[in-house]
C-alpha cells in the first residue's frame, strides 16, 4: 500500500558528521538522478523545498570527543525546524543528505510531532461514591471509582491522610469536566498518573491512571523508527574511536551524548530504544556493543538476517506497530552491500543485496505507515557514474509502491 501524502524533499548539503568529504553532494546527486521526477511518476505530490543553509566544514579535530560539534548542531537545528514545518503542512518530509548525524534533526523532529498528536482524555464523573473504609492513621486511601478497559484508563480519588478519617463513610461527589491529562510518557515507562484537580479543603486529589499498553496512545502517536545502516550509530564521546558524531545520532537520540545534541528539540529523551529496529548492522565498536546490549537496542545484525532471511527480520521489526503508529525509515546508503552501492564513505563488506534491499522497501510499503525518510551518506565522490544515487532512487520508488506485480 503506497502512501497518498504529499511530500517534500529537504536538501541538507554538509558532511561535518563524517569522516570523508562529499556527503554535502548527496542531495543533488539524488536529484540528478531522477529522485523527484520518478516520485512524480508514481502519482505522488512533489515538493522540493531546496537546500538548506548552515555552516561550512571547518575539517578540524575532535575537541572533547566531538568533532565539529557547533556545526553538527547548527545544521540539526535547521533541519529539525524544516522537517517539522513540512509535518504540520500534512506533508512527509524526505530529507536528502548529508551525513548521518543529520539523523537527530529529522527523528528529532518527528518525535516531537507525534507527541503534539496525542489525544486529550476528557473525563465526565458525575455522583461518584467513594467508599472510603478507611482507619485514622492508615494513611491516604485509593477507590477506583470508574474503569474503562476499551481506552485503558482508570480514574480515582485520593484522599490525604488527616482528612481519611472525616471522610471514611461519607458519599464524595466529583463534577470533574474537560480534564486534560497531559501523559507525557514513552511506550514501557509503565503507566502514568495526573493529578487534575485538588481540593485543600476537602484534602482530596481526584486523578487518572493508564495501563502501560494504553500509555504511548495517550501520550501521543507511536513512533518506530526503522535505522537502515551498516552501523549501529550508538557511539559517545568515551568510546567513539574518531569523534565523528555521524557515529552517535542513535545513542544522543536516546539522551546519550551533549546537551546540544540531546536536548535538540527541548526533551530529552526524543526517543526510547526501544522505539528503533536497526536492519543490516554489521560494523560495531567494541564498546559501542556494551551500550547497546545495556540500553536494550533491537538490533537485527547480518547473521541475523543469514539465519531467519530478510522476510521473518522485516516482520520482526515491523511487529507491534498498528494503524497509527508513524513510522520514520532512516535509510544509510552503507546498508547496501558496496558491491552494488559503491558511493559511500564508510564500506562494510557482506551487506544487504538488491533482492534483500527490494523487499525490506516494499514490506515497509505494505505497511502504508512511512510518515518520514532520510537517505544519507551518499558520497558522489566515490561513486561511479551515480550508480548508487541510482539505486537508491529505485529503491525509494519501492517505499512508494513500486512492484513486479499489482498487488492488494
Amino acid at each position: 500500500m503506497a502512501s497518498s501524502r504529499p511530500v517534500s524533499l529537504i536538501g541538507v548539503p554538509t558532511d561535518v558528521g563524517a569522516g570523508h568529504r562529499g556527503a554535502r553532494l548527496g542531495p543533488e546527486a539524488l536529484r540528478i538522478a531522477g529522485l523527484p521526477e520518478a516520485l512524480a511518476a508514481r502519482g505522488v505530490d512533489v515538493r522540493d523545498v531546496g537546500n538548506l543553509q548552515g555552516p561550512r566544514n571547518p575539517w578540524t579535530a575532535p575537541v572533547d570527543g566531538y568533532r565539529h560539534l557547533d556545526e553538527v548542531v547548527a545544521w540539526n537545528r535547521a533541519l529539525m525546524d524544516a522537517t517539522y514545518a513540512e509535518l504540520c503542512d500534512g506533508r512527509m518530509p524526505i530529507m536528502l543528505g548529508g551525513d548521518h548525524c543529520l539523523g537527530m534533526g529529522s527523528v528529532t523532529a518527528v518525535a516531537r510531532w507525534c507527541r503534539e498528536q496525542g489525544k486529550n482524555l476528557r473525563v465526565l464523573w458525575l455522583d461518584a461514591h467513594a467508599d472510603f473504609n478507611t482507619q485514622a492513621g492508615h494513611g491516604h486511601a485509593v477507590q477506583v471509582a470508574r474503569r474503562s478497559e476499551r481506552l485503558g484508563v482508570e480514574v480515582g480519588v485520593r484522599v490525604q491522610p488527616q482528612h481519611a478519617q472525616r471522610l471514611a463513610g461519607k458519599p464524595l461527589r466529583v463534577l470533574w469536566l474537560d480534564a486534560h491529562a497531559d501523559f507525557n510518557t514513552q511506550a514501557g515507562h509503565g503507566h502514568a498518573v495526573q493529578v487534575a484537580r485538588r481540593s485543600e479543603r476537602l484534602g482530596v486529589e481526584v486523578g487518572v491512571r493508564v495501563q502501560p499498553q494504553h500509555a504511548q496512545r495517550l501520550a501521543g502517536k507511536p513512533l518506530r523508527v526503522l535505522w537502515l545502516d551498516a552501523h549501529s550509530d550508538f557511539n559517545t564521546c568515551e568510546v567513539t574511536p574518531s569523534g565523528n558524531i555521524h557515529g552517535m545520532p542513535v545513542a544522543c537520540l536516546c539522551g546519550l551524548g551533549p546537551d546540544a545534541l540531546t536536548r535538540l528539540g527541548g526533551t530529552s529523551p526524543a526517543i526510547l530504544p526501544q522505539q528503533v529496529r536497526q536492519i543490516g548492522i554489521r560494523s560495531v565498536d567494541q564498546d559501542e556493543k556494551r551500550l547497546i546490549k545495556q540500553h536494550q537496542v533491537d538490533v537485527y545484525d547480518m547473521r541475523y538476517i543469514d539465519e531467519a532471511g530478510m522476510k521473518r527480520t522485516m516482520e520482526a521489526a515491523l511487529a507491534g506497530i498498528d494503524a497509527d503508529t508513524h513510522l520514520h525509515v532512516s535509510f544509510d546508503v552503507d546498508f547496501l552491500d558496496p558491491s552494488i552501492a559503491p558511493g559511500v564513505g564508510t564500506t562494510v563488506p557482506g551487506g544487504v543485496n538488491y533482492r534483500e534491499a527490494q523487499l525490506v522497501m516494499e514490506m515497509i510499503a505494505d505497511t502504508g505507515l512511512m510518515g518520514s525518510l532520510d537517505i544519507v551518506e551518499l558520497n558522489p565522490l566515490l561513486d561511479r557514474r551515480n550508480r548508487t544515487a541510482k539505486l537508491a532512487v529505485d529503491l525509494v520508488e519501492s517505499l512508494f509502491g513500486k512492484s513486479t506485480l499489482m498487488r492488494d
